[in-house]
């Protein structure tokens, strides 16, 4: 990227029509790539969204183990609203938040905060809300977290 902006602002400062074309083409190349990214990912959104409900569901085993994978599932599940990739017991593949007699964890039964419905009168995140709610009745639970997974908020 800096020599394709390099060879265009020294092409036109110095009127040189070699760095002038080597932009232009450049460019064009560019764009077609990224036209071509674009129609390719709406042909093919099905096997992306598929591809992602596997990514997120392979990866909620590793949840607590990588930092930079937990910030994108919250990412994930915050920005639509949904929690796992089919729905909240998809946390039970978690060692951490499964709910098994075997699992001591506090977080046993629950779900990541960012599964949590918010309040808009709170300024600070409650990062527990999620304990303990997959033990509690579904209506309850559809009152306390979003219920639906990504599938469904997709």
């Amino acid at each position: 990227m800096f020599i394709l902006g390099f060879a265009g602002c020294i092409g036109a400062l110095r009127e040189n029509t070699f760095l002038l074309k080597f932009f232009s083409v450049f460019l064009g190349i560019i764009f077609f790539l990224e036209l071509t990214a674009g129609v390719l990912a709406f042909v093919f959104k099905d096997w992306i969204k598929d591809q992602l409900y596997i990514f997120i569901n392979s990866n909620i085993k590793a949840y607590r183990d990588d930092i930079d994978l937990q910030n994108l599932i919250d990412f994930t599940q915050e920005y639509w609203q949904c929690c796992g990739a089919f729905g909240a017991d998809d946390w039970n593949l978690n060692i951490y938040f499964n709910c098994t007699d075997a699992n001591a964890s506090r977080e046993r039964c629950g779900v990541p905060f960012s599964c949590c419905t918010k309040d808009p009168a709170e300024d600070v995140i409650n990062t527990q809300c999620g304990y303990d709610v997959r033990q509690k009745p579904e209506l309850d639970q559809q009152a306390t977290i979003s219920h639906q997974g990504l599938r469904s908020s997709v």
